[in-house]
Order: structure tokens, then C-alpha cells, then sequence
């Protein structure tokens, strides 16, 4: 923006969720199958294709250790018969498709779970350079988070340490080792969990971003 328009470039504002949020979780289980299986967690308005969960599914052919895969939003009936096509159920992991839920209620199912799974992609160049709600609310809810390595989300990333684990949009490899991280350790996912909290708390929540909006619009009126 700075460069196409010749101004100055633009204070960030994370579109970040209310610490103060975390006050109301449930502490409830709607999602998960009570299995002790760690709970992967994926949110969006539209599940559907070009979204990251083809490679994700070839990804847990290769974890021998179960999860449970909890995906969120609106599917199609002919895509949740091929994503059940392809889960790779051989090996134990189990596929949950569960339907939108109110804003209000969101920040309670996605804490139930363990690890969040951001998996933008590249293009359009947007979705690559900004950061989606998605890996914000994870981070609030206390969750461990497997993301694609998007420009904006190595930004999350940095500030986040431990409780982010980049891999290569596409690169089922890489999504498969972070994947078996978590599997091996439950203290690498407390830890992460640990700091996604402190990362929420410290940076990522609206009463950490408000001080910087209000200043931008302060230095713009004078």
C-alpha cells in the first residue's frame, strides 16, 4: 500500500478477540469423542477444496499415532462424501464435521480442542500477506498451532514462539512432522499451549491493539 500510493506505511492493527473473552469459556465438551486422542481443531465459513485439507489428510496417513480432526463451517453434501473418501480412518484418526456455531459460542468449542489448524495458502497475495481470525482465536483459546508458512502468519509466528509450528502450504511432509511434534510429546503441547496463551495475552487480544489504533488516529489528526 505504502508503494502503490507513495505514503507512509500503514500502522498494523491486529484484528484481535478480547482477553476479556476467556472469561466466559464454558469449560464444556461438544466436540471431542472422549477418546484421549489429541483434538485437531479447523474453522472456516466454507469447507471446501483449495482450503489445505487434501494435504492435511495425506499428511495423517503417515501419523501412526491417532487424532481426532474436528473441521467447522458449511459443507456441501458431495464434498463431505469425498473428504470422508479420503480421510485416512486406517489408521485410527477420527474425521468430525461439525456445523457453524454462534460468534458468542465460537472462542468455547475451539477451546475444547488441543492444536489449531491454520493452513492458508499463498494465493491471492491478501490471503498470503494478512493474518486470518482464524490462528487469533486459536491462540485465545489456548491452542497449539500447526500453520503454513503465509507471510503473515510467520509474523504470528515470531511473536508467538513455541506455540506455533510453520510448515510449507502443499508440503504434506512437513505439515506430517509437526503433526508427529505434538504426537510425541504432550509437554511440547503444553508448552505450546502455554505460550499461545501468553502470546494472546501479551500481543494478540484487542486490549493490546487498541492503545496502537488509538495512537495512529492521534498522530493522524495532528
Amino acid at each position: 500500500m505504502a508503494f502503490a500510493y507513495d505514503a507512509p506505511p500503514p500502522a498494523v492493527v491486529y484484528n484481535a478477540f478480547p482477553w476479556a473473552d476467556r472469561d466466559a469459556i464454558d469449560d464444556e465438551r461438544h466436540d471431542r469423542d472422549g477418546s484421549g486422542r489429541i483434538s485437531l481443531h479447523w474453522v472456516s465459513q466454507t469447507i471446501g477444496p483449495g482450503r489445505g485439507l487434501e494435504t492435511l489428510f495425506r499428511a495423517l496417513q503417515h501419523v501412526k499415532k491417532p487424532f481426532q480432526v474436528h473441521l467447522r463451517g458449511r459443507c456441501r453434501s458431495d464434498y463431505r462424501t469425498r473428504l470422508e473418501e479420503l480421510f485416512p480412518s486406517e489408521n485410527e484418526h477420527a474425521l468430525y464435521i461439525h456445523e457453524l456455531v454462534h460468534p458468542d459460542d465460537l472462542l468455547n468449542r475451539i477451546a475444547e480442542h488441543d492444536v489449531g489448524l491454520a493452513l492458508e495458502q499463498y494465493e491471492p497475495e491478501s490471503r498470503n500477506r494478512t493474518i486470518t481470525n482464524k490462528i487469533l482465536h486459536y491462540l485465545l483459546g489456548g491452542l497449539g498451532v500447526v500453520a503454513t508458512d503465509t507471510a503473515g502468519q510467520q509474523e504470528v509466528a515470531e511473536a508467538a514462539g513455541d506455540a506455533v509450528r510453520l510448515f510449507s502450504t502443499d508440503d504434506e511432509g512437513g505439515l506430517c512432522r509437526q503433526l508427529r511434534h505434538f504426537a510425541r510429546s504432550r509437554e511440547a503441547l503444553q508448552r505450546a499451549q502455554d505460550e499461545a496463551l501468553r502470546a494472546a495475552r501479551e500481543t494478540f487480544c484487542w486490549e493490546q491493539q487498541v492503545p496502537r489504533l488509538v495512537a495512529s488516529v492521534e498522530d493522524t489528526l495532528r
